[in-house]
């Protein structure tokens, strides 16, 4: 297609496209991926872009993605997800729009399908046959189901503490799954040492490798025609390490660069105030990323993401919402659950407690000015809650046992339910 070169974002270094290529080997810095712009343009992408009407998948942008021949393309029919209205917001007319982008309407239930599609794709194109994640669960899911449909051999190596339920969901695959003590990134370090080991291409969904941040970006435009070109002001993430942020970016200004859009919208990374390095880093006005040292858990574990070993993937996160004009905030775990319930008994959306957290961030910078009520705000939804169910298992009673008696049920109803 029109793959051009993958260049070093620390030191400039360029790579031919070809190979697998995960970071620099010069100063062991995030590759990114660049196209023939020209050639891109060529091809009718920008007329395709202005006239989208029905996006099928992630693949209708297959020109800036990072195949060089379209018949390797391995696809549930990801992408494509609804723009669904705020109730609460429109409530009020002194609130801003407030949109949700819900990523649940992906196949496995997430946005990992997008970063998932494209790099398994990469390595059914390099013909290689194993392949490694770590993941807390929503990528260890994606990676389980691409690697089914393209009939690769998988592995996945969670915390010893992750959500049963999605564990369930991989092992169902015939994708074989590992615990270990410690948390996120300790089993992403380990991931890296059996993918060095028995030369295991890792797919982790940090900056490890520059494939998956491109199935990201496929987010940024589809905005851009859900949108009809017209973007919001404001876009909220939940985040850990932030490659879903920074492929938005990417996405973003590609569309600038292709003079579909005259700016870039503020993009606002959302962290649990229990692992926030990213925030903590931009609240303190620091440039460069620190590992997250306390030991605490957040009900958002899909962005427990303590950096131990890659601070790194922080900064390049950072950098790239000062450059939107954005912000990094933290919500604490009340404000997670209050987002959460919102979502389910006033909006009719399940999502999973990391899901939710973008929606919290954008209730407490309501309540502190930030958002006016002549912005557009887009909240994206990461993932549902059906693979989390164990979590909200915890925060329910177990259902009353009554008897078959109306009667009784009548002073049920008059005690407990309609008063």
């Amino acid at each position: 297609m029109y793959l051009k070169k993958l260049k070093c974002l620390n030191c400039g270094k360029e790579y031919a496209p070809g190979s697998f290529s995960y970071k620099c080997s010069q100063c062991g810095g995030i590759l990114e991926i660049q196209y023939d712009y020209n050639s891109v343009i060529k091809s009718g992408f920008k007329e395709k872009m202005l006239n989208c009407r029905h996006i099928p998948n992630i693949w209708y942008f297959k020109e800036l993605l990072p195949l060089e021949n379209e018949k390797n393309i391995i696809t549930l029919e990801e992408g494509n997800t609804p723009i669904i209205r705020s109730k609460i917001f429109v409530r009020d007319k002194d609130k801003p729009r407030l949109d949700f982008k819900d990523e649940s309407r992906n196949p496995t239930c997430s946005f990992k399908d997008r970063p998932l599609s494209v790099a398994i794709s990469k390595v059914k194109e390099d013909g290689k046959n194993w392949v490694i994640t770590s993941t807390h669960g929503n990528a260890g899911i994606a990676l389980a189901a691409y690697s089914a449909r393209a009939g690769l051999n998988s592995l996945v190596i969670v915390p010893n503490k992750s959500p049963e339920d999605s564990l369930a969901v991989i092992q169902a695959y015939g994708t074989k799954v590992f615990k270990i003590k410690g948390d996120i990134s300790d089993a992403y370090n380990f991931s890296l040492e059996i993918s060095d080991e028995f030369n295991i291409v890792n797919l982790a969904t940090t900056f490890l490798s520059p494939y998956t941040t491109e199935g990201d970006k496929t987010i940024a435009f589809e905005i851009f025609c859900q949108y009809n070109g017209v973007l919001p002001d404001w876009i909220l993430f939940p985040i850990g390490d932030g490659p879903l942020l920074v492929g938005c970016y990417k996405g973003f200004k590609e569309l600038l660069d292709l003079d579909l859009i005259n700016k870039i919208p503020r993009l606002v990374a959302v962290q649990s105030e229990k692992c926030a390095p990213i925030a903590r880093a931009y609240i303190n006005n620091i440039d460069e990323v620190e590992v997250w040292d306390k030991d605490e858990e957040t009900i958002a574990m899909g962005i427990n993401e303590p950096l131990k070993g890659y601070p790194e993937d922080g900064t390049i996160t950072l950098k790239r919402i000062k450059d939107s004009g954005g912000l990094a905030i933290t919500v604490n775990e009340n404000e997670i659950k209050g987002a959460m319930f919102d979502l389910i008994r006033k909006e009719g959306l399940f999502p999973e407690p990391t899901g939710s957290v973008g929606f919290a961030g954008a209730k407490k910078l309501y309540a502190q000015n930030y958002l006016k009520k002549e912005d557009k705000v887009l909240v994206l939804l990461t993932g549902g809650g059906m693979t989390d169910i164990c979590i909200y298992k915890k925060l329910q009673t177990e259902p009353k046992l009554i008897d078959k008696d109306l009667g009784a049920f009548k002073n049920i109803w008059q005690n407990e339910i309609s008063g």
